[in-house]
Formats: structure tokens, C-alpha cells, sequence
């Protein structure tokens, strides 16, 4: 009876240390999610930031040639598509990092049924939460961002079609 009492002890003992082991992955799973939709995340908002800072450099090259209506519509309208460009991508990052968060977080559910991991469980939906909210704000602020060279490139257009007529008197 003492046998089977140590062997069932031995049993559950090794089934908590798997519990255990198998939450430990997958909270290193969740972070690697993460740490991926985050980095993902940072790139686009390089590429968006490197290319607004082409988007205004080509205007800026373009209304120092000859400035003409059609120039101007030209520029408006690549503004107009760089922003909207921006916005899908950020959109599809932010969706990506909600999705993988979520998948995240279903996965640690199903590992983590156990009460000696619950510690564990608390603490990898936080940092899920966590990640979700801070891939959001970056999705805010990178369109922000967007819609601030959007406008600047406008701003550009307006003074530079100003000052042309100014010189040219019309």
C-alpha cells in the first residue's frame, strides 16, 4: 500500500513538474509571439516614417522644377495614396498582432489548466494584454504620423504654389 501511495505521489509530482515545464513554454511562446508582432510592427512603422520622408523629398524635387496645376494634383494625390497606404498596413499589423495575441492566449488556456500554474497563466494574459494595447498605440501613433506628413506635404503644395505666382505675378 506504501508503494503504491509513493508511486501515485511520484506520478502526480511528475505531472506537476509537466504542468509546469509545458506553461513555462508556452509563456516563452507567447513572449516570442509577441516580441515578433512587435518587431513586425516596428519595421512598418520605419518603412512608413522612411517613406513619408521620401514622399517629401520627391515633392520638395518636383515643386522646385516647374510648377504647374497638374504638378500640384499629382502631389496631392500621392499624399493622398502614401496615407492610405499607411493606414492599411498599419491596420493589417495591428489585426496580425490582435490574431496572434488571441492565438496566444487560447494556447495558454488549454496548457495551463492546472491550479499550481495559475500564477503563471495570470501573468501571460497580462503580458498579452499588455502587447496588445502597446502594438495598438504604435498603430495610433504611426498613423498619426501619416496624416502629419500628409498634411505637411499639402502645406508644402499651398506655399510653394504662393510663392511661384508671387514671383510670377499671377
Amino acid at each position: 500500500m506504501s508503494e503504491e501511495k509513493n508511486n501515485l505521489e511520484e506520478n502526480l509530482n511528475e505531472g506537476v513538474e509537466n504542468a509546469k515545464d509545458m506553461a513555462s513554454d508556452a509563456a516563452e511562446n507567447v513572449k516570442e509571439i509577441v516580441s515578433e508582432a512587435s518587431d513586425k510592427a516596428k519595421e512598418i512603422a520605419g518603412n512608413v516614417a522612411e517613406e513619408a520622408k521620401e514622399a517629401l523629398n520627391t515633392a520638395k524635387e518636383k515643386l522646385s522644377e516647374v510648377v504647374s496645376e497638374e504638378t500640384i494634383d499629382n502631389v496631392k494625390a500621392k499624399a493622398g495614396e502614401f496615407a492610405d497606404d499607411a493606414k492599411e498596413a498599419l491596420s493589417g499589423a495591428a489585426d496580425k498582432a490582435t490574431e496572434l495575441a488571441g492565438d496566444a492566449k487560447e494556447k495558454i488556456a488549454e496548457v495551463l489548466s492546472s491550479e499550481s500554474v495559475e500564477n503563471i497563466k495570470d501573468k501571460a494574459t497580462e503580458l498579452a494584454g499588455d502587447a496588445k494595447e502597446a502594438l495598438g498605440d504604435l498603430g495610433e501613433k504611426a498613423s498619426e504620423f501619416a496624416e502629419d506628413a500628409e498634411e505637411v506635404a499639402e502645406e508644402v503644395v499651398k506655399k510653394t504654389k504662393n510663392f511661384f505666382q508671387r514671383l510670377f505675378g499671377k
